[in-house]
This record gives C-alpha cells, structure tokens and sequence, in this order.
C-alpha cells in the first residue's frame, strides 16, 4: 500500500510531504520542550495546533495534485464540509468540539457512498463494447471523450488497451506517446505510459526502442516488477543473457506477484544461464518453473481468449518452449538451439 501511495504521488510529492511532517513535527517538538521550560507559555498550544493546520492543509494540496480531477473534486466535496465543521468547533464552539467532530465523520462516511469513485459513463460503455469484440466502437466512444477532454491521461490509456488488443499498434503506441507528453515528470502516469510504450514496442518487435522506453519506466519507478520483466525479456530476444538476468533478478526480488509471471520469468532465467555456459544456475532456474507449474496453466486459460492474439504473436513461442521445459520434453541444453530475435530499428 505505502508502495502504490509513493508511486501515485511521484518522488517529488513524496519528498514535500515528508519534509512537510518533518518540519511540523520537530517544531511541535521543540514547542514541548520550551513548555517544560516554561510552564507560563500559555501560547504554546496555540502554535501546535496552528502547525497541525498546516501539515493538514499542506498534505491536502500535495495529494490533490497528484490526483485525476473527477477525484480530486470528489475528494474535495467530502472531506472540505469535515474539515470546516472542526475548525469551527475548534474556533469557535471548543465544548461542542467532540459533537462537531461527530459530525465531521459521519459527514466522511456518508460523503464516501453519495460520491462513489466511478468512471464516465463512455467508459462503461466503451468496455461493455469490448468485451463484445466491438473494437470499432469502444474506440469511438474513447475517441469522443479524448474530444471533450484532450488532456486527461486515463482516457488515452484505456484506448491505448483497446488498440493493442485490437492490433493496431502504431494507434496505441501514439496513445502512449501521448500519455507521457501530457503526464508530469514525477507522476504514477509517467511510468505507466513508458511502460506501455515500451511492451507495444516489443510487440512490434522494436527492441531497441523497447528498450529506451523501459529504461525511461524503471528510472520512474525502480521498484516495479512489471518493467523489469519488460527489460528482461527484450534483452533475451536481443540475446544479451547477462543483461536479461540483472533485470530479471530484479523483477525477482521486486515480489512479482502473478504466478504466470513467475513461471516466465525463471524460464527467462535458465534461458539466459544456458547462454552464458552456467549450467548448475541453468538446471537450478529450471527447477524454479518446474515449481510454477500453476503459472502455466494461467497462461494456458490466458491465450484461450479471444483477445488474446496480439499476445499469443509475442509469447506464445516463449511459453510452448518453457511448458516442454516443465514436462521435460527438452532440457536447458535445448534452450541453446533457438535463434533469438534480432533487435530492429
């Protein structure tokens, strides 16, 4: 949970606010020691609760801004009511305080259910296109959208999706594009959009490019294992096994999540060990997806879809190869006689 807040607010905004809470919670500190010095400092309570204020409003700003604005409004409309009623109390009716501050939370609670977090309306109706296979009109309804907001990032990464599974890659790779020109530097979208700039590209087996957007991903967000395995898997197609396991160690040891993933990623690895000639690491990699085994069958329900084509196109070899590593149709001297993909321009 701390991972995905620091990663929605990006470096810099985690950094504000962790100066923010440092600087007015050592003043409030030094308050109290000025207290015990000075036990006529009838002031001194004042002062602390003027710099709780001001951590409260500045953690407010900091976190709004990093937030989409349907949810900052949201967010505003719930908790700026909360908010006026204690320092009303607090100002003004200090023995209705605890009556005030009652308020203030059953104002949260009910303000949480009037303004549930939803999308637009064109997104449920775009999806419910979807998932009928009507690409053409999700597309369309996205597009319409994209007209009336052109600069909300959300909408290009949900049409970004549909063009990939639909198999427009060019279309998609413009959307992230588009998702990294219109996202801060700091920001959750920023990685998210060179991210998916960078699998579209592998998708289009543009390695090197791939590659450029990945690194631009990992600097954002070093502790994703999502692009780790990205840069791991493009520099096993470029046939860079020593690079591919750096990388996909570090997606490793980043908790990847998804088994399928895992199964994946330590057929990657024995891969990669029997390209450098280490074949004790290769073999022991080897046991690693015969241990995965329910990844496999994640990815076997996976290219079942019908929206699976454009991702049977990428990996569908890499996974028939590692399910004949699992049931010991090859062994990881096998894995020598593929030919890698060569990276393009």
């Amino acid at each position: 949970m701390f991972k995905r807040f620091r990663l929605m607010l990006g470096p810099q905004r985690t950094q504000a606010l962790f100066f923010l809470l440092a600087l007015t919670g050592l003043g409030s500190i030094l308050l109290n020691v000025a207290a015990a010095d000075d036990t006529a400092a009838d002031w001194i309570p004042t002062v602390q609760n003027v710099l709780v204020g001001v951590f409260v409003v500045g953690a407010v700003i900091i976190i709004g801004s990093a937030m989409e604005p349907y949810d900052r409004g949201r967010w505003l409309g719930i908790l700026a009511p909360a908010f006026g009623l204690v320092l009303l109390g607090t100002a003004f009716f200090p023995d209705q305080l605890v009556l005030l501050m009652g308020g203030a939370v059953g104002w949260v609670l009910a303000g949480m259910f009037l303004f549930r977090a939803r999308g637009p309306m064109e997104y449920q109706q775009a999806i419910k296109a979807f998932r009928k296979n009507n690409y053409q009109e999700a597309v369309d309804t996205i597009s319409s959208l994209i007209k009336q907001e052109p600069r909300t990032v959300s909408h290009y990464r949900l049409r970004a999706e549909f063009f990939r599974v639909w198999g427009k890659m060019d279309r998609a790779r413009k959307d992230y594009k588009k998702i990294v020109d219109l996202s801060a530097n700091d920001s959750l979208e920023k990685w998210v959009g060179y991210n998916g700039l960078a699998e579209v590209e592998i998708q289009m087996n543009l390695l090197d490019a791939a590659r450029k957007s990945a690194k631009n991903a990992l600097e954002l967000a070093p502790d994703q294992w999502v692009i780790a395995f990205n840069l791991g898997m493009i520099e096993d197609r470029a046939d860079n096994p020593q690079a591919a396991l750096d990388y996909l160690d570090q997606a490793v040891a980043n908790k990847i999540p998804e088994a399928h993933y895992r199964f994946l990623t330590h057929f990657y690895r024995a891969r990669s060990y029997a390209r450098l000639g280490d074949m004790p690491a290769a073999e022991d990699a080897a046991r690693q997806v015969k241990a995965h085994g329910g990844g496999l069958n994640q990815w076997q329900m996976i290219l079942q879809s019908d929206q699976a084509d454009t991702l049977r196109d990428v990996l569908e070899v890499d996974i028939n190869t590692a399910e004949a590593l699992f049931n010991g149709a090859i062994t990881v001297n096998d894995l020598l006689l593929e030919t890698p993909l060569k990276a393009s321009q």
